[in-house]
This record gives structure tokens, sequence and C-alpha cells, in this order.
């Protein structure tokens, strides 16, 4: 009795998310969009599309290459907080949370990547970074599968409040959709 009365309620859900999906992509389809994404590539930016109203860029550094940001600097508190929430010795698994792999120096990869790469300024006014190490650092909860690819969170002054391996859940979300 209760799978049937969920049925209709689920249903109309997959199918907001499809007239979501399809909007978005007619939209990224437009002239419009086809432009910021041009003008955002030229910046090194990868243009994601409008989020709550408002254009989101990511910036995105690729090993050592990259458009050079603001510093970023990992201060203790940020140390820290990673190592509780995003590896093996923490929390990680516990709290079901991306997690770098035994062995990975963050620390070394933030201080020689982060601050290649241009960030995106979050709706909380935070930046975020995307970078892709060019080798397995972790596991992405997200994909369940292991990633090369780092998010840096920092303050608008650069100061790292987090980090974790994989790419954002709304990035995820969108690949899992298109794929």
């Amino acid at each position: 009795v209760g799978v049937s009365l969920l049925k209709p309620i689920v249903e109309n859900k997959v199918n907001d998310v499809r007239q979501s999906v399809n909007s978005y992509n007619q939209y990224m389809d437009s002239s419009e969009a086809q432009q910021k994404s041009h003008e955002a590539a030229m910046k090194g930016l990868a243009y994601i599309g409008p989020i709550n109203g408002q254009d989101t860029y990511f910036g995105i550094g690729v090993g050592g290459v990259g458009s050079v940001g603001n510093g970023v600097r990992l201060t203790s508190r940020g140390a820290l907080h990673i190592q509780k929430y995003h590896t093996l010795s923490g929390e990680a698994q516990s709290l079901n949370k991306s997690h770098f792999f035994n062995g990975i120096n963050y620390n070394d990869l933030i201080n020689k990547y982060a601050s290649q790469a241009e960030g995106a300024i979050q709706s909380n006014g935070n930046v975020q970074r995307i970078l892709n190490i060019g080798r397995f650092i972790g596991w992405d909860i997200t994909t369940n599968n292991p990633t090369s690819f780092m998010t840096v969170i920092t303050d608008t002054a650069g100061e790292v409040i987090t980090s974790h391996p994989g790419l954002p859940s709304i990035i995820n979300a969108v690949v899992k959709n298109i794929n």
C-alpha cells in the first residue's frame, strides 16, 4: 500500500528533474550561454550556467598549469579540519565523506597547486577551486570511485577552510545525469 502511494510522488519528482535537465541543456545550447562559455574559457574558467539565478564559474587548474590566482594559505585550522573530516585516520569513513588515500600529502598538494587555479565565488562568499592533480589522490564518495580531482575551499583572503578529493557534489550530479 505504501509503495503504491509513493509511486506518483516519485514519478512527479522524476519528471521535475527531467524538465530541469532539459531546461538547463536548452539554455547551455543558447548563443548567450555559448558566449559566456567562450569568455570564461579565455580567462581559464569554466562556465557552469546559472545556479540559484546566478551565473556560476569554476576555475580549474590542471597539474602545474593554470592561471595564477590569489595566494592560498593552509593554516593549522584548515589542516585540522581536513585531517578530521577527509582522511581515514579521522572521521571520513564514519561520516561517509570523501577522503584522501593514506600517504597522500594534501598539505603539499594545496601548497603546490591551489594558488595556480582561479577560484569561483560561492553564494556564501567562500572561494572554490577545482584541481586535477593528474593521479589518484583519494576516494570521491559522490561517485564512489577513486579520483584525481581535488576541491579546495578558501575564504576571500585565501585561507583554506577545507579540501577534499573529488569534484563538488553539484558537478558530480550533472556528470551522473550526462552519463
